[in-house]
């Protein structure tokens, strides 16, 4: 029983200190700004944004830092903190970048790509299906495919026209 728990400690430590020395040689920047984008930058995981630990990503900031149910602050206090381009990490290793600059989300909003994939943040989508007497759909922002096309396609020209409706 106990070769087996030093066992594990063993290997945990192992993969701690590996993921570390990553980190560290990664030398993600503090914060983005418009005045200051650094050359070096060159990969999504150059992106600034909370620190990533192994098999959880960066999710582990909403159980410590933020409540659930003020994702808003939340996200407002990442764009704070790491700049209008924020690097959030899903369980799965899967890279999110969130934008919270107008320019940049017009760039990704008029870039030509008829059917893009996005990660859905899932409690979002989960909240808005329990619900189907409030929300039609998941929503631009969790939906995939040409459900989000038809969202996009819709909401676009009032998003970009000066007219306010």
């Amino acid at each position: 029983m106990n070769v087996i728990v030093v066992l594990l400690a063993g290997i945990l430590i192992i993969v701690f200190v590996k993921y570390y020395l990553v980190n560290k040689q990664r030398n993600r920047p503090k914060r983005l700004s418009k005045s200051h984008l650094p050359p070096q930058l060159k990969t999504v995981w150059d992106i600034p944004g909370p620190r990533i630990l192994p098999f959880l990503g960066t999710k582990w900031i909403f159980s410590i830092y933020y409540k659930i149910n003020k994702l808003h602050e939340a996200y407002a206090d990442l764009n704070k903190k790491y700049g209008d381009i924020v690097l959030e990490v899903a369980p799965a290793g899967i890279p999110i970048v969130h934008l919270f600059g107008k320019d940049d989300i017009e760039k990704v909003l008029k870039y030509p790509s008829k059917y893009p994939f996005r990660p859905p943040t899932e409690i979002i989508a989960i909240y808005r299906k329990s619900r189907p007497d409030r929300y039609a759909s998941i929503g631009i922002v969790n939906e995939q495919g040409e459900k989000w096309h038809h969202l996009r396609s819709n909401l676009t020209p009032h998003m970009t026209s000066p007219k306010i409706y």
